[in-house]
Formats: C-alpha cells, sequence, structure tokens
C-alpha cells in the first residue's frame, strides 16, 4: 500500500489567507491610529543626563566636563563623564606626547556604549 501525499484542502487555504489579511488589516489600521493619535513611544526607564548638545556640522556632541548617571530600572546604572575635549575618555593632555600613539574610535551609541562603565 503506497502512502498517500497530504494535501490542504481549498476551505482550509482560504481560511489561513482570510486570517492572514485580517492580522495584516489590523495591524495597518493600529499603526495609522498610532501615528493619527500622536501616541509617544513607550518608556523603558531610561535616565539619560544632559551630557550632548546638537551640533550644526555632526548632529550631536558631547558636551566638555558634563556629568551624570545614566540608568534603566533593573538593568544598568553607569555614571557617564565626559572629559574637557568632549570626549568620552579619562582626562589626557590636549597636545600628545613623544612615542605616544593615539587612537580615534568614531562611531554611534552602540560605539560610545553609555550602558557600560569607562573602566570596563
Amino acid at each position: 500500500m503506497e502512502a498517500q501525499p497530504m494535501t490542504i484542502s481549498r476551505k482550509t487555504k482560504l481560511s489561513l489567507t482570510l486570517i492572514g489579511i485580517s492580522v495584516l488589516i489590523t495591524l495597518l489600521l493600529a499603526e495609522l491610529a498610532f501615528r493619527l493619535l500622536k501616541i509617544p513611544q513607550l518608556s523603558y526607564g531610561d535616565t539619560l543626563p544632559l551630557i550632548y548638545e546638537t551640533d550644526d556640522k555632526l548632529g550631536f556632541r558631547f558636551i566638555p566636563d558634563a556629568e551624570g548617571v545614566y540608568k534603566r530600572h533593573f538593568e544598568w546604572k553607569t555614571k557617564i563623564k565626559i572629559n574637557s575635549h568632549g570626549w568620552r575618555d579619562y582626562e589626557y593632555p590636549f597636545k600628545k606626547p613623544p612615542g605616544v600613539y593615539r587612537i580615534a574610535v568614531i562611531g554611534d551609541s552602540v560605539t560610545v556604549n553609555l550602558e557600560v562603565p569607562l573602566e570596563k
């Protein structure tokens, strides 16, 4: 006796299609409602101290000598200190001493990693 291939009935295909269309329409209507009502994004409990300001060339930049505590409830609490040159780093003389190499790491919020203490 040969096994018969399993087939999906036309009624089942139609039901699955209608469910998919219903879910899609519901999500589109919810998106439209959120945009029209201008409901703010959900907060995850972040508190970020005022450590940056707008900049015409960069968009944003750190405020020199700014400091504060950045925290998210039950996840992290990190002390943030910006040095006098506007970098999240230890204080170094602006003029590089002879024989010293400096490496600049440039990036976005992942690179600056405010959630992690500077020592780490």
